[in-house]
């Protein structure tokens, strides 16, 4: 590959981290070289180390050396000195690696919740007990200490209100104010959560962490059934074959697993069956014979090709494509003017210190514009800031998420607005678990409503799913692609939560998210396509049109020490029998 070439997949690659310096560029080009790494390979490389390394994701010359440092030299001893080896497994005898993980791991007990720092999660008292409800935030402000020496003072910042990108049709861009007028400012928005008409929305207080190990093995296999038999449907393959040895083409489905633990290989990817298809046997996928793919542990896929001795499949067709349709005949827009909404996600607080300054700048900013919702995705009190993590703060975690809550209505109060809260398991006062369950407020405000995460909201006809799980960062770090160079990764990233009807479509989960995988299958699909999708994410923000959904990624407020940006839309009446999609505007700004 020419120099040429590899820069502009450098690019390409590296777009979901921001721009590259020409020195970061450099950089990347020479490692690439050195390593004999491709674009996409460094840029899951980057992806992977900052996310566990780095408060940010943004790549510099000094991270990359650092990186080069710790990875590759420790690496190149690793493979001077060790010959891996790659087992085979049988399609037959294979004890089913659903039950098998289920049994090892440690944190699957009948009982169990999963075990986090004592500091990070200290529980408040039975409510009766908290203190009293009318608690000042600016008194808890004042008390809280900076503990770092470094220190950024955000009303100081000259990008507030910046537009950082922008989406829709050029004409309706032009015409659109992303203000509501004030003769509109008495009309009542209707938000309900969309349910899929067998479960009811998930509960505050749904018990979680109960299953037992054949439930989630059960769970799992369901998943692998519905999904494969979709796509065989969709696709017209036929009836499904088992993974035995066969002479001539078949069509069969399963699940993507890696015969390692570490991140997905194209050498070592197992193709494994449900419980009715296959016993949970597995077979060694062969992927060789595709010009293009991408693939991810947990994906599951219908497959055509052959297995001429029973221990490996080569694949000649692969399908990945489960997406549904659009919204359901019953959900009709019922809004006849312009609908705008704002979305934030947290932490809504810089790193230094607890004033929530970027949350304030956002109230004001919406008393002004007056939009119809808003959208706030937690963090709210973020675990992993220092401040809070070290317990600091004076009053305890419930009675100061609170008192936060009561300063973003107070001035909303009047303004007809309908506010949105979206929880995040990353939250200090909260519930460990995904799907997570709405927060739970003493305080009832008439325009606020909780709801869990993830949910999948319908504003008079507008269907809007949102989510506070980074899973397109999770995903960045576990897909294994080929032939994809030069593509719009970001996008094919997204495209696997609505090919998979999931919003976490990922197995085994990223190390920090703890799943109910009762509670997956029952409140986290996505089994039709909403017009707008929001998927927050430290990865770069985007506005995107993909397979037929707007999806959105707003950033957070904040990025450590500084500001961030946040997400403002405004929806056209749907005017022909277009989708609703094609009515939607967006701007991602600076706060």
């Amino acid at each position: 590959m020419d120099n040429s070439s590899l820069q502009n997949d450098l690019r390409s690659c590296f777009e979901l981290y921001g721009s590259l310096k020409e020195q970061v560029l450099e950089k990347c080009e020479q490692m690439c070289n050195l390593y004999n790494l491709t674009a996409e390979d460094l840029a899951n490389e980057w992806g992977a180390y900052s996310a566990s390394n780095l408060a940010s994701a943004v790549p510099t010359l000094a991270a990359l050396e650092g990186m080069e440092r710790k990875e590759f030299a420790k690496r190149s001893e690793e493979f001077a000195s060790i010959k891996p080896s790659v087992q085979t497994p049988t399609s037959t005898k294979s004890q089913s690696r659903l039950d098998e993980s289920i049994q090892n791991s440690p944190s699957v007990g009948i009982y169990s919740t999963p075990k986090r720092s004592n500091a990070k999660r200290l529980r408040s008292p039975e409510r009766n007990s908290l203190l009293k409800e009318d608690l000042h935030l600016s008194n808890q402000i004042a008390s809280s200490p900076v503990l770092h020496s470094e220190t950024y003072d955000f009303s100081q910042r000259t990008n507030s209100g910046k537009v950082e990108v922008s989406y829709g049709i050029q004409t309706l861009l032009m015409n659109a104010t992303f203000k509501r007028k004030p003769a509109d400012s008495s009309n009542d928005v209707q938000i309900k959560i969309y349910s899929n008409g067998e479960t009811e929305a998930i509960s505050p207080d749904v018990l979680y962490m109960f299953n037992v190990s054949h439930s989630k093995a059960s769970c799992l296999s369901l998943k692998v059934d519905c999904i494969g038999k979709y796509l065989l449907r969709k696709f017209s393959l036929g009836e499904p074959h088992s993974y035995g040895k066969a002479s001539g083409l078949i069509t069969t489905y399963g699940q993507i697993c890696s015969d390692f633990v570490d991140k997905l290989d194209p050498s070592a990817i197992l193709l494994e069956g449900s419980h009715e298809l296959t016993h949970g046997n597995s077979v060694q996928l062969n992927l060789s014979k595709l010009s293009n793919y991408a693939v991810f542990p947990g994906q599951v896929v219908a497959v055509q090709g052959f297995n001429p001795h029973g221990n490996s499949f080569i694949a000649q067709k692969l399908f990945t494509d489960a997406s549904g349709s659009g919204a359901t005949q019953s959900i009709i827009p019922t809004f006849t003017g312009s609908l705008h909404i704002v979305v934030a996600v947290g932490p809504f607080t810089v790193s230094s210190n607890l004033s929530y300054a970027p949350l304030q700048e956002l109230v004001k900013y919406v008393t002004n514009h007056i939009p119809h919702v808003l959208i706030l995705i937690g963090p709210f009190v973020d675990a992993s800031q220092d401040n809070v993590a070290d317990i600091t703060m004076m009053e305890l975690y419930d009675t100061f998420f609170e008192a936060l809550i009561q300063n973003v209505m107070s001035p909303l109060e009047g303004l007809n607005i309908k506010v949105v809260l979206v929880p995040s398991a990353k939250d200090a006062h909260h519930h460990v678990v995904f799907p997570t369950p709405p927060y739970k407020l003493r305080k009832t405000y008439p325009n606020l409503q909780c709801v869990g995460d993830p949910s999948i909201l319908n504003i008079e006809g507008l269907t809007l799913g949102a989510t506070s799980t980074d899973v397109l960062l999770h995903l960045s770090k576990q897909e294994c692609s080929y032939g994809t160079q030069g593509g719009d990764r970001i996008s094919r990233l997204a495209s696997h939560l609505l090919c998979q009807q999931s919003f976490y479509p990922l197995y085994p989960p990223n190390e920090d998210v703890f799943i109910d995988y009762e509670l997956l299958e029952q409140h986290a699909g996505i089994n039709f396509i909403p017009n707008i999708l929001i998927v927050p994410s430290s990865l770069r923000y985007f506005s995107k049109y993909i397979n037929g959904c707007v999806v959105i990624n707003p950033e957070r407020i904040t990025k450590g020490y500084v500001g961030g940006t946040f997400c403002r839309m405004e929806v056209a009446p749907q005017v022909s029998s277009g989708s609703l999609s094609d009515s939607v505007v967006a701007q991602i700004i600076r706060i």
